[in-house]
């Protein structure tokens, strides 16, 4: 996420200290103008999807055993959202990661992701 408010949307317990000692330090002045170019690139084409494409063409994966990860606080991909592809795909199996938000880097959904990669071992 490219901009301080993006940061705060999506994590659920983003604090103002982390957000200042980030966005504060000249160490990460190009970490942040990369961001936000990509942000602002994918933003305008519609992540490489059409309106209701995911959805619509859940269909070509339905036979692949999948793994619905989402945080119950997720305002970037909403839960709801997550719960519709988990009906369009039999073999899904659907994970609402209380206490987070979108961040893969928040601890709740971190150690979900672990225990989806070690399922597929």
């Amino acid at each position: 996420m490219g901009s301080r408010y993006e940061n705060k949307a999506c994590g659920l317990n983003m604090s103002e200290e982390s957000l200042n000692e980030y966005y504060g330090s000249e160490n990460n002045i190009a970490e942040i103008y990369t961001e936000a170019l990509l942000t602002h690139y994918y933003t305008t084409i519609g992540f490489f999807f059409e309106e209701g494409q995911l959805l619509g063409d859940a269909f070509k994966i339905q036979n692949i055993p999948t793994i619905i990860n989402n945080g119950r606080y997720d305002m970037v991909c909403p839960t709801v959202t997550a719960y519709k592809l988990h009906q369009k795909l039999p073999l899904s199996k659907l994970i609402i990661v209380e206490e987070a938000g979108h961040l893969a880097s928040e601890a709740p959904i971190e150690k979900e992701l672990l225990k989806a990669i070690r399922d597929f071992e």
